[in-house]
């Protein structure tokens, strides 16, 4: 028997008189108080013999059974077998239009739709054919009654029998009706949780029923059983949004009191609204904004989305936590309470686990939470949160997580960010799930993780005069910020921004180096922890700096240490100057999935090195961005975010907050026992990993040397070299393609180099463009048996066809064409020009001697003469000459 249970079976001085009358339409009523003798009861069996038994949903098939041990069998989970344990839902969405408190908050169940939040006690008696002899008690009660709430029926109108309301944790229960008549069969009394599992509260709870004579007597058996509080499952983004918010600022302005003075005066935020309204036509009309006189628009870090379910329950509860930490902010009470009456409705709740207090950490706030999609063995995905050893999450937020023991938490290493949130970092997206590692997805998604040598990779792909937040000193919401940050730093005006002048920036290089390797140690614990495959994970283009390196910001240090509690009295040099975004950090994204499994992605404008031509895109972060995830089927909207948002450390997502809908099965107890489990002290770091090898070239060792031998067709590693030295000899003005590259544009394969190949593509002035075209059918391999060449001339917006077979255009170069048609929004025809004429295995090499001839004549100004190439005495060893 468990000591709770035999406490309650051990209570009181003597037994009562009598039980009490039963109401006419009630089925069963309390009796206290209920003393009974000091020592423990006898077992005492009567004749005939008495019998009450105990059933529950124990098997989560909507089947009740009996409990049939004295002592509960432990909670388990699975499905199909048999006495696993009941569910008991946590009942906090507010069913009840009159009242706008959650039902767990009530001690009635007053409508039908709260009868479909609870789950049953049925009390069964034994015989059924007689009444119960005058004056015999059922006792139920319960270890945790701050946890859990049991009323006195199971229909509209019950009242709370055992709970945290009335604070019983007990009651004996009369089984013999007044006026003689037989008791029912079955007596139904409804059950509920009012908490989820918590710091101090790892969800279980027992019950038990005894029955006693009416002399105190115990009457055969106690029955206990375990029962376990549905949990908050942290809702992904493989889910579909079902609305979102974000904070429209306003101000109150009012004149100092006197007989004449104007009533208060409420102002919209300038540059802040601006922004809302940008993002709001983004988004289609699925983002609402909130009227609020907020001190901050970081909506993300108030609150924590998820859902729950029980197995009695017809559809899920949309549950919002709240984040415990408060800031002190201006209108932050009336920011909590006004998501608290948007959002608590039927099938719509809003928990608070953790007791309200002040800020202890920043990485306590909803931004610094993730949940990844379903992988292998979490059904429900997994949590994933920042660390910082000399700032962690709170403990008591990290067992909250670890205590609904469905979403194995673990921490990745933010103490490089000065912020520090997980948003900062990465994002899931929805993606094609298949075995194709290029094209498709191991788990249904893809990680987005912000990486700064991908941007200095974009960077020096670009042309070195391009400029970075090109545009910026033409609005009025950014102009009088932003030159002065940069020209402080010694950098120039953002309108003389230039990418030259990105990458001879010790502040921005040394930043990368540094970052680097950590990212790549997460990217590392990522791919361990989650199982996924190692193409799953894509780097996005992110600038940062170390905060504090522009004086607006070394300001706002200084600020924050004389102001803050948390920071008042430190030292300037222990002052915490990590790392911020310095270009737009286009990983902290809104992700809006829709029903199809699709989703609109509102990504932070990232203001990369533009030429400032209208093009597709605004800048090559933007290209390379849009061709990388192309093929993940989500629309993508780049949203100007600078002024509102990045100016003040934060992006699209810390100003939004989503609900979603509840995963198509959110059915935590079925899973296999043992996964989703994880202990506070198991939370895996994410330390520096050694950096990226680069991917392998098509031709190792001198294998592509080879190729050059006589009668061999060209490896694409020879041709890329030769474009590389062509390229040194070339000034600017003409762009070379590499083979490789090439192929992926034109075939469409978006692979990471042909990606950041096409977005500089997209951002550069050359005259000429030069692509290899080869006809390889299979992208997975090399291959092909034939290269022609396509030139486009951009001043004439012309396409020139070089084949040295003088063919007409096949296969391969008529798809290439419609695809550079596309890039370029042309529809110039594809123009047949005249090559020397060559055996086959030739292709490649004349190919190589018809870009060389092209490129050196147009920066030599001089008039081509493509067809005299024949008279090129051994052209392969010219070749073999110009390269190393």
């Amino acid at each position: 028997m468990f000591d709770w249970l035999r406490k309650l079976l051990g209570m009181g001085a003597s037994a009562p008189d009598k039980a009490a009358e039963r109401l006419p339409d009630e089925p069963i009523t309390v009796v206290v108080p209920c003393p009974y003798a000091q020592h423990a009861p006898k077992k005492k069996d009567p004749e005939p013999e008495w019998r009450v038994h105990l059933e529950l949903d124990l098997n989560r098939d909507g089947k009740y059974v009996e409990v049939m041990h004295p002592e509960a069998a432990p909670w388990a989970y699975g499905e199909g077998g048999k006495s696993l344990g009941a569910v008991l839902p946590f009942n906090n969405d507010g069913d009840n239009d009159a009242a706008p408190a959650g039902d767990h908050e009530d001690n009635r169940a007053v409508t039908e739709l709260d009868l479909a939040d609870l789950t049953e006690l049925r009390i069964r008696l034994e015989p059924a054919d007689r009444p119960f002899p005058v004056g015999w008690t059922c006792l139920v009660g319960v270890d945790r009654v701050d946890r859990i709430r049991i009323f006195d029926s199971y229909q509209p109108g019950a009242r709370e029998l055992i709970g945290p309301t009335s604070g019983r944790d007990h009651v004996y229960l009369a089984l013999h009706p007044p006026n003689g008549s037989h008791a029912p069969l079955v007596s139904r009394l409804g059950m509920e949780a009012v908490c989820l599992p918590s710091a101090d509260f790892d969800g279980q709870v027992q019950l038990g029923i005894a029955l006693f004579d009416d002399t105190g007597n115990m009457v055969g058996e106690e029955r206990t059983a375990a029962l376990r509080v549905t949990p908050w499952l942290m809702s992904h983004h493989l889910q579909p949004v079902e609305v979102a918010y974000m904070v429209d600022r306003y101000v109150t302005h009012s004149m100092p009191p006197g007989p004449h003075s104007p009533p208060p005066v409420r102002v919209r935020e300038e540059a802040n609204g601006a922004y809302v309204d940008r993002l709001c036509r983004a988004a289609g009309g699925t983002l609402i904004p909130l009227e609020l006189e907020l001190q901050d628009n970081w909506l993300r870090d108030m609150f924590y989305g998820g859902c729950s379910r029980g197995p009695t329950m017809d559809e899920p509860i949309l549950q919002i936590v709240r984040c415990p930490s408060t800031r002190g902010r201006k209108g932050e009470a009336a920011a909590y309470e006004l998501m608290r009456r948007l959002h608590v409705n039927l099938d719509h709740g809003w928990a608070e686990p953790i007791a309200p207090r002040d800020l202890q950490s920043d990485l306590d706030s909803g931004g610094n939470l993730l949940c990844s999609p379903p992988v292998d063995g979490h059904p429900f995905g997994r949590i994933v949160y920042g660390h910082d050893d000399n700032r962690p999450m709170s403990a008591d937020i990290v067992r909250f997580l670890c205590a609904q023991d469905a979403q194995a938490p673990f921490r990745l290493d933010t103490s490089w960010l000065q912020v520090g949130h997980i948003d900062e970092v990465l994002t899931f997206i929805p993606w094609p799930q298949g075995k194709d590692p290029v094209k498709t997805s191991s788990h249904g998604f893809r990680v987005l993780v912000a990486s700064p040598a991908t941007a200095l990779t974009l960077l020096q792909r670009s042309a070195g005069e391009n400029l970075l937040f090109h545009g910026f000193h033409q609005q009025q919401e950014a102009a009088l910020v932003i030159p002065d940050a940069l020209r402080e730093q010694k950098m120039l005006d953002m309108k003389d921004f230039s990418a030259a002048q990105v990458l001879q920036s010790k502040v921005l290089t040394a930043a990368a180096e540094e970052i680097e390797p950590i990212l790549e140690g997460i990217v590392a614990t990522l791919i361990e922890q989650l199982g996924i495959r190692p193409e799953d994970v894509m780097r996005m283009p992110v600038l940062f700096h170390r905060y504090g390196a522009v004086p607006r910001e070394a300001a706002a240090i200084k600020k924050l240490a004389a102001e803050h509690p948390m920071f008042g009295g430190v030292p300037e040099k222990q002052q915490r100057k990590a790392h911020v975004a310095f270009t737009p950090n286009v990983v902290n994204m809104l992700v809006m999935t829709g029903d199809d499994g699709r989703a609109q992605l509102l990504i932070p404008k990232p203001f990369g090195p533009s030429s400032g031509k209208h093009d597709m895109y605004g800048c090559s972060f933007e290209a390379y961005i849009a061709y990388l995830l192309a093929p993940s089927g989500n629309t993508l909207a780049f949203v100007d975010d600078f002024a509102a948002c990045h100016l003040h450390t934060g992006e699209i997502h810390c100003t939004t907050f989503e609900v979603r809908k509840a995963p198509e099965n959110p059915a935590f107890w079925a899973r296999k026992q043992g996964s989703g489990t994880v202990s506070p002290a198991s939370d895996s770091g994410g330390k520096p990993a050694p950096k990226r090898a680069p991917p392998p070239a098509s031709s190792s060792g001198s294998t592509w040397r080879a190729t050059l031998n006589d009668g061999e067709y060209l490896d694409d590693e020879v041709m890329r070299r030769f474009y590389a030295d062509i390229r040194r000899r070339v000034p600017a003005g003409v762009q070379l393609i590499d083979p490789a590259n090439s192929y992926m544009i034109l075939n469409n394969v978006n692979e990471v180099e042909a990606a950041a190949e096409l977005a500089a593509l997209t951002q550069n002035d050359a005259a000429l463009v030069f692509f290899p075209v080869n006809n390889n059918r299979n992208s997975a391999r090399q291959g092909g048996t034939h290269w022609t060449l396509i030139v486009y001339t951009r001043a004439q917006n012309q396409f020139d066809y070089y084949d040295s077979l003088n063919r007409a255009p096949d296969a391969a170069a008529n798809a290439a064409h419609a695809r550079l048609q596309e890039l370029y929004q042309s529809q110039a025809v594809l123009t047949r020009r005249l090559a020397p004429q060559q055996q086959e295995s030739e292709c490649g090499v004349y190919v190589l001697l018809i870009t060389e001839h092209l490129a050196v004549s147009h920066a030599n100004a001089a008039a081509p003469n493509v067809p005299g190439l024949a008279n090129i005495q051994n052209p392969r060893q010219r070749i073999r000459d110009a390269l190393p």
